[in-house]
């Protein structure tokens, strides 16, 4: 690098998730990668709204299938392990 470049004091700039326009991805802006307050607003209902998911698999690594819909009677989800070590939702009583 020369003594010329100054790349490496210039701002990174991207483009705004949401609303796409160019905003500074640098600590000094406090809503990155947003641009503003309102954009990573409107992102984060996005993603509580069920708008935006991250896809699970019902294959474990070793191959085996898994049922993630399955409940048992008492509205639990079932499972076929009963080990001490379960922190199910009846863990505390």
């Amino acid at each position: 690098m020369s003594s010329n470049d100054s790349s490496a004091d210039e701002p990174i700039k991207i483009k705004c998730p949401r609303c796409k326009d160019e905003t500074i991805y640098s600590t000094t802006n406090k809503f990155r990668p947003f641009c503003s307050e309102r954009c990573k607003l409107i992102d984060l209902g996005a993603w509580a709204t069920g708008k935006y998911a991250i896809p699970i698999s019902s294959t474990l690594d070793s191959g085996a299938q898994v049922d993630v819909d399955s409940e048992s009677e008492d509205g639990n989800p079932s499972s076929d392990d009963t080990s001490d070590d379960d922190f199910g939702p009846n863990h505390l009583q």
